[in-house]
């Protein structure tokens, strides 16, 4: 083939690549919009280096390989240096950016000689055109897969109103129903665990939960160890293995929860009673019930959002975002924008938990609220926090004293919200208040002891010191719909994100002076 007419896409394709790949591994948790910025970024980058060596060196195949080459390393950088910090010489990190930098360059310069020294070229240019083609489609391929098989899990969800041990809910004749708030603090702890592992006495808060009518279950754990597991559950009434075959033992895969959590027999059989569903954007896909009746989402800035973030994190761009300090002010505000981004959302859905009590009903709430979990967003006062980028866990001192401050703060928004969604409310009010998991990952035992609130008719009689989530429904039901589920045994599986449904049961614990 005539080598001024051979065309030579390859350098477009591994500037493509990176981010399709990334898209593909976080296909759950981001939306297909967020691709586009840093494709178009990538692809820019390629075609103004390309551009650049075609006019100096006047020679295409060597400006499309060094292209290429470069590409390569600054895209590779972020994956490297983050596996090199796992890896120890002489008791230090071997991921330093004085190091890999300095590694980075030498390799520059190397394959810039290399390449430019080479005259003969043969068919790579076809050859590697066609290996990136398939690579791209490949990971193209992987996030189509996904969302087909997520249509295809949501489209054949039942759709009649299903309750465990064939029970039907049932309004007594003449009565309102009420309107029922399922608030989820992701990641708040029991009081023992914030007493002593955080050293953060929230009783008080407790205290004003009690003065709003509220019973707080003291010795309550949740079912499961991860978000996506619990709220499954929770929300179906059942333990996992009771709703599916999918969830053993050495699977890894979650999408078949997503149905259970988007169309939850809850959810369900609250809709054949006349129901409206409310519910948030949380920011995370996989949890969100995008179709509610009434779905509220902040409308939020043009910064940099977090799956930009983490790409350019995956780059030499890493040098950058670590030497923050270094950066233009005018870059700043975009780089903590998913840290604000997540911030609005939160205060969003207090503001709105405070308006909904006017809103028109029945209705049934569903509001996810990811905090205390990190990001640690709020100071104790409410005030912004932009520290590392942190998703939870017990680690540094740092990170517990940054739970313990956004603990702080997220109990008295609650309190003060639910305040006002209490005074306001036109219709009898029903609330379940309560974690998904516990917080960090320092201890089985922390990890699925949770707070665990309830206000409806009733619940000084029906809730146990002890109870878990699985039965929250199931004592619901009984007290306002005539019911007669049975309790199941509260138990606690543990599991690690690597392996979900491989589970260790947690024995039961109960904090000092309290009664099981």
């Amino acid at each position: 083939m005539n080598r001024k007419l051979e065309i030579r896409a390859y350098p477009f394709l591994i500037a493509a690549y990176p981010v399709l790949a990334l898209l593909a591994a976080n296909a759950d948790q981001v939306r297909l919009s967020a691709v586009v910025r840093p494709l178009l970024l990538s692809w820019l980058l390629c075609a103004v280096v390309y551009a650049l060596l075609a006019v100096i060196l006047r020679h295409p195949e060597r400006s499309a390989a060094l292209t290429s080459w470069w590409l390569l390393l600054f895209f590779a950088y972020g994956h490297v240096y983050n596996a090199l910090q796992e890896v120890t010489l002489l008791g230090e990190s071997l991921g330093r950016h004085r190091y890999l930098g300095v590694v980075w360059l030498v390799l520059a310069v190397l394959g810039a000689a290399w390449i430019l020294r080479r005259n003969a070229w043969g068919r790579s240019a076809r050859i590697l055109n066609v290996t990136l083609a398939i690579a791209v489609i490949l990971t193209i391929l992987q996030v189509a897969f996904y969302l087909i098989q997520t249509g295809l899990l949501s489209a054949s969800a039942p759709s009649p109103p299903t309750l465990p041990e064939g029970q039907v809910l049932r309004a007594a004749p003449g009565r309102v129903l009420p309107d029922i708030y399922y608030i989820i603090l992701d990641g708040y702890g029991r009081r023992d665990t914030l007493d002593q592992v955080y050293h953060f006495d929230n009783t008080e808060f407790l205290a004003g939960l009690r003065r709003l009518g509220f019973v707080v279950a003291e010795c309550s754990q949740s079912n499961y160890s991860q978000t996506q597991l619990s709220i499954a559950s929770s929300a179906n009434m059942q333990y996992l293995d009771a709703l599916g075959d999918s969830f053993r033992p050495g699977t890894d895969n979650l999408l078949p929860l997503r149905p259970l959590i988007r169309s939850s027999a809850v959810r369900r059989s609250l809709k054949s009673l006349g129901y409206r569903t409310v519910a948030f954007d949380t920011g995370y896909t996989f949890i969100n019930l995008q179709d509610a009746d009434l779905y509220l989402s902040p409308r939020l800035g043009n910064g940099l959002a977090g799956f930009e973030l983490l790409f350019l994190r995956s780059t030499v761009g890493r040098i950058a975002l670590d030497s923050a300090t270094l950066l233009p002010r005018l870059l700043a505000p975009g780089l903590q924008h998913p840290q604000d981004e997540h911030r609005e959302r939160v205060l969003y859905t207090f503001n709105e938990l405070e308006r909904l009590g006017s809103e028109p009903g029945p209705k049934y709430v569903y509001a996810h609220i990811v905090s205390p979990h990190g990001p640690f967003v709020f100071g104790a006062n409410g005030e912004p926090v932009n520290g590392p980028p942190v998703t939870g866990g017990v680690g540094s001192e740092w990170e517990q004293q940054a739970y313990a401050d956004q603990a702080r703060y997220i109990s008295q928004r609650t309190l003060a919200m639910l305040e006002k969604l209490t005074a306001g409310s036109t219709r009898p009010l029903v609330i379940l208040l309560q974690a998904d998991h516990g917080p960090g990952w320092a201890s089985q035992a922390g990890r699925m002891a949770i707070l665990n609130a309830y206000r409806f008719p009733g619940a000084e009689q029906a809730i146990s010191p002890g109870i878990s989530p699985v039965n929250s429904f199931r004592v619901l039901f009984n007290s306002l719909f005539g019911t007669t589920f049975s309790l199941l045994p509260d138990v606690s599986y543990f599991s690690i994100y690597p392996a979900p449904f491989d589970f260790t049961i947690v024995p039961p614990s109960c904090p000092p002076q309290v009664t099981p």
